[in-house]
């Protein structure tokens, strides 16, 4: 039976974390933290160096003259674009520009080594079961509602070229990812509110306001347990950079809406 494991590529960082004193590194346990800003390096010679945190760390910290010979990007899976047929990055710190297939490659495969020693980690406890391997994992990666076929196609290459085994690669858009982790939760809300586990025969439609996009889907919970698609999953890339601003725009909706 093969286990299910989640990936999900987002969260923004804006340039003032560039130099900022506070932007620590990271060590043991990746994925331990909540969230991981979406920050690569690579070396002069292309080669994977450094994720997220660490990454950023390393980078703001290093001379003027060592950032001219590296390779740093941000925001690389909002900034994706289209030009002239041909994917392109369009924010990056670094001078020079290296082939996207290798930044996201290189972003899935360090991903994939930390769920798989997280994983083992957890595993080499007493009885608790023998070391999962790569054959063992069905790798659920997640996109934007906005991304067309040709992006999709890209995500799927990239995975593959980080070695992931492609007969267990499933894309799936972001809100049905989030639709499906939260069918049988109790939410959680502000205050000592929560929403019971929605019931079969229930209906909802879900907004998820991610670091660069806004994604949406409605689905109905069967009898059976399994979703059904009310409409048509859907997506633009706006909204959900600024936090406070997003606050500043609820709070202007007037409250008898």
């Amino acid at each position: 039976m093969l286990s299910a494991i989640t990936v999900e590529i987002g969260g923004k960082v804006v340039d003032k974390d560039l130099d900022n004193d506070d932007a620590k590194p990271s060590y043991a346990n990746e994925l331990e933290k909540k969230h991981e800003i979406t920050c690569i390096l690579f070396d002069a010679d292309k080669n994977f160096d450094r994720y997220g945190r660490d990454a950023l760390h390393k980078y703001s910290r290093s001379p003027p003259a060592e950032r001219d010979q590296v390779y740093f990007y941000r925001n690389f899976k909002t900034s994706l674009t289209v030009e002239d047929k041909h994917l392109k990055l369009t924010d990056t710190a670094s001078r020079h520009d290296i082939d996207p297939l290798c930044v996201f490659k290189g972003a899935l495969d360090y991903l994939k080594r930390c769920v798989i020693k997280r994983v083992n980690e957890v595993i080499a406890n007493p009885g608790a079961g023998a070391p999962i391997i790569e054959d063992d994992i069905m790798w659920v990666i997640t996109f934007p509602s906005a991304w067309n076929d040709s992006f999709k196609d890209f995500m799927r290459k990239s995975a593959m070229d980080a070695g992931m085994n492609v007969n267990n690669i499933r894309l799936v858009t972001e809100p049905e990812a989030a639709s499906m982790y939260i069918r049988d939760r109790c939410i959680e809300t502000k205050g000592n509110n929560a929403i019971e586990p929605l019931e079969p025969g229930a209906k909802y439609f879900l907004v998820d306001l991610g670091a660069g996009t806004v994604d949406l889907c409605v689905h109905e919970i069967l009898v059976d347990g399994n979703l059904m698609e009310l409409y048509p999953a859907a997506g633009a890339h706006f909204g959900g950079y600024n936090d406070f601003e997003d606050e500043k725009s609820l709070k202007s909706i007037p409250q008898n809406l």
